[in-house]
């Protein structure tokens, strides 16, 4: 597993570009690896996962964060994960 400091403010596009560059069988997602401020986003590529039976697999263009995953990335909402977690 590789690990990726997150852009300050990186735009989905860019998130798309880079998943795009990265080899076809891994993919990149989003994790907080701590609670606190913006910079605890960290890209994480893995190797992509085969679907199970009964699964599909689906291409996001693009993502959004909500008020909760904020809230969780700072470790003040009710249903927080712990650490490391993506938020969604």
């Amino acid at each position: 597993m590789k690990r990726f400091p997150l852009p300050r403010f990186a735009s989905a596009t860019k998130i798309v570009a880079l998943q795009r560059s990265k080899m076809f069988m891994r993919h990149t997602r989003i994790i907080a690896t701590e609670y606190g401020e913006l910079d605890t986003f960290q890209l994480l590529e893995e190797e992509r996962p085969e679907p199970k039976r009964g699964e599909v697999r689906v291409r996001v263009l693009a993502a959004g964060v909500s008020l909760p995953d904020l809230m969780m990335r700072e470790g003040v909402h009710p249903e927080t994960p712990r650490v490391p977690f993506t938020p969604a």
